[in-house]
């Protein structure tokens, strides 16, 4: 049974994929949401279970492989665990960390921070020509700025990573590139890639209370839509204390943030706000027929009927969580790393990716709202590009098959999301995660800085802020192309 898993789990990162540059906008979203090439190495998979790496021998010499780890209390940040603790995820990382260490002959040091995100001081060992680092992990909007200004390696320089292995996601990969220029690679341990995808929670007890319809036969139908969802909500919104005000004290079809509404929905309504030519530059959708009719109908979704409750941007709290709980939300917005926090919820819950623009629509797109990911500074040289590239790609294999089956592990032990039901969802939302440009990466501009806002004011206006946040993302891309032009 445990080989059946890993098998499964294998076969999702490969359809996880993704699809190649159209040209139109559409690079990232292919008709059947499955990369055919990638559907057509499953089979080879199957049969071999083992995925190689192929990287051969190598001996680092008993050498420390010194790591500077941005710490972060909404994902699993670190690369290396040193303790056995009987968790199965920790035990999991731990394992592919002694399993590398031997095999090449080095140990792992990791530098935990927590220091103003971690550019300050990246930028004073990267500028002292300091090489105290092999790798800078960092969420991905910090690095960017450092790869603009000619600070990190880009993946070509690295020899021995094969982004084209099934435990790198070639989806996310083709996602960050900007110009043909790739600075990011995301494979198997990169866990903030899972744990930053957001997916809805159900309460089961609801559902039944109110005679709905089993959205895991919807999904599976293809039936899952916005129109179903937002049917769900408003039987479910209800003024609880009768005093004709919608408050914290009452009872919503939603719950979430005010700055995750709209990217997760315009993402699983099959558009974005930013794509790319067929030169890799990075351009806006948000003036496109597509984008601004998704955009009106996620505020009649959820402003219309009263069915979203979210006041203010954070989700840290634990105020969406508390309300799930206590039968005040149909839905639930979180991502996988929150699950654990709903451990002790009496009541059955269950996961769902988030629905379809409509149901001819062929596939499901799941979000990822931000990224985290190991770069290797400018100051290392050929031995450290060698050394680096051998054990991130080691990490990447190994993580494939021991460190994503213990993930999913732990996501399904949460008692209440057991069900057969949510371990199928979970590899829907896992083969179909999507990054946005102006979700994810130029958030503070795009995501955060405009378009949550008029969210939160229940302004949907979208076509007098236009020329505005087009000129932002020209400006934007244009700097990051220039910079990028400059180091070749």
């Amino acid at each position: 049974m445990k080989k059946i898993f890993i098998l499964l789990i294998l076969a999702v990162f490969l359809f996880s994929c993704g699809g190649e540059d159209t040209g139109d906008g559409n690079r990232d979203m292919p008709e059947n949401g499955v990369d055919s090439e990638a559907a057509d190495v499953t089979s080879e998979i199957i049969e071999t279970p083992a995925v190689s790496d192929d990287l051969g021998e190598f001996d680092f010499g008993g050498r420390e492989f010194n790591m500077l780890t941005r710490a972060n209390p909404r994902y699993h940040h670190q690369l290396s665990i040193e303790e056995l603790t009987g968790e199965v995820l920790n035990d999991a990382v731990y394992t592919r960390s002694r399993t590398i260490e031997e095999r090449f002959n080095f140990t792992f040091a990791e530098n935990l921070h927590t220091a103003d995100g971690g550019e300050s001081l990246a930028r004073r060992v990267i500028s002292s020509g300091d090489d105290a680092y092999d790798i800078i992990t960092l969420h991905i909007s910090i690095l960017l700025p450092l790869a603009q200004d000619g600070m990190l390696q880009p993946v070509s320089a690295m020899p021995h990573l094969d982004l084209d292995k099934p435990y790198w996601n070639r989806q996310l990969n083709s996602d960050l590139s900007i110009a043909g220029k790739q600075f990011f690679a995301f494979g198997a341990h990169n866990l903030s890639t899972y744990d930053f995808t957001r997916m809805l929670l159900f309460n089961k007890q609801m559902l039944a209370d109110f005679g709905l319809e089993n959205p895991y036969a919807l999904v599976r139908s293809g039936g899952w839509t916005f129109e179903k969802f937002e049917e769900m909500g408003r039987s479910a919104t209800a003024d609880l204390n009768g005093d004709g005000v919608m408050s914290r004290d009452d009872r919503y079809g939603y719950l979430a943030a005010n700055n995750q509404v709209l990217p997760n929905f315009w993402i699983s309504g099959g558009t974005r706000s930013i794509s790319k030519d067929n030169n890799g530059v990075p351009h806006s959708l948000m003036s496109g027929e597509q984008f601004i009719s998704v955009f009106t109908r996620i505020f009649e979704m959820t402003w219309d009927n009263n069915s979203w409750f979210g006041p203010g941007p954070g989700d840290m709290d634990g105020t969406f969580e508390s309300m799930f709980e206590n039968n005040q939300g149909l839905f639930l917005d979180t991502t996988f790393y929150f699950v654990h926090r709903l451990r002790a919820m009496e009541i059955d819950f269950g996961i769902l990716p988030y629905p379809k623009l409509e149901q001819t629509q062929t596939a499901y797109y799941s979000r990822i709202e931000g990224a985290s990911c190991a770069t290797v500074p400018i100051t290392a040289d050929a031995q450290g590009l060698e050394r680096a590239s051998v054990i991130l790609e080691a990490m990447a294999a190994e993580s494939l098959k021991t460190v994503i089956p213990a993930y999913y592990d732990v996501v399904l032990s949460v008692r209440a999301a057991r069900d057969e039901e949510s371990s199928e969802m979970l590899d829907i939302i896992f083969a179909s995660r999507i990054f946005d440009l102006g979700d994810g990466l130029w958030f503070e501009d795009i995501r955060n800085g405009a378009l949550a806002p008029m969210f939160s004011q229940n302004n949907r206006d979208i076509v007098s802020r236009l020329e505005r946040l087009e000129n932002v993302i020209r400006g934007l891309s244009d700097s990051a192309v220039a910079a990028f032009e400059l180091l070749d």
